[in-house]
């Protein structure tokens, strides 16, 4: 069962921030393939989890190890701006975008549709979602384990990390069963400061962009402190 990680975006016309040539599906662009992102040893990936095929640990792991990181090797990964997913049909875009993710404010990375993909690649994509994950970022390429991970448990991470899309709606309500599940999820959750305390810097590069840009705004709005 492939993860619906990003269910319910493609039912919106996502934010067009960027032009593109053409319309509809006659627009074609030749992506440049990025390079893989390679899962650690320490995860199988397996029936079971939140959404039915997930990251399991198959072996303890400890808090700070590397999860998942990039490598040398050149996957079918191609990065697509949403201008351009604004000219796919319908059916095509809510494939992709079940299992791509944000890495810009107007950009998502997943596999090329045109292409076969390898087991070994898909496997990248079946993380599911949790408002109380156990791993975070460092940057926009490394998953770094949050806490110690043991063997057997799910895992995930919150996409308030990644996501900033203002229309994209994880599903009609959160499905992580954590205690700490806010039921809606959001592409404005990384705006929540009770997320920014919990999560300091370890939102994705381009979220940690905004977050700043946003605090810089409200230091130019505070007034003179008194010497």
């Amino acid at each position: 069962m492939l993860d619906p990680r990003r269910a319910g975006r493609s039912t919106l016309a996502l934010s067009d921030h960027r032009s593109v040539t053409g319309s509809g599906s006659q627009t074609h662009i030749q992506h440049q393939h990025t390079s893989g992102m390679v899962l650690s040893k320490k995860v199988r990936v397996s029936p079971g989890g939140i959404h039915g095929y997930c990251w399991f640990a198959a072996e303890d792991i400890s808090a700070g190890e590397l999860i998942w990181w990039q490598g040398d090797q050149t996957y079918n990964d191609i990065d697509v701006p949403t201008a351009e997913l604004n000219t796919w049909p319908a059916d095509k875009r809510e494939k992709w975008l079940s299992l791509a993710y944000m890495v810009g404010p107007d950009t998502y990375r997943g596999s090329d549709p045109d292409k076969e993909i390898p087991q070994e690649e898909m496997n990248e994509y079946y993380v599911n979602h949790s408002c109380g994950g156990n791993c975070w970022y460092n940057g926009e390429t490394e998953l770094l384990a949050m806490t110690d991970i043991p063997a057997g448990a799910e895992i995930c991470y919150d996409y308030a990390l990644t996501e900033c899309e203002p229309q994209w709606l994880l599903a009609d309500r959160c499905l992580c069963g954590s205690p700490q599940c806010r039921q809606k999820v959001t592409g404005n959750d990384w705006q929540r400061s009770d997320l920014q305390k919990k999560y300091g810097r370890h939102f994705t590069t381009h979220i940690m962009k905004l977050i700043d840009a946003e605090k810089s705004k409200t230091d130019q709005h505070q007034p003179n402190q008194p010497q």
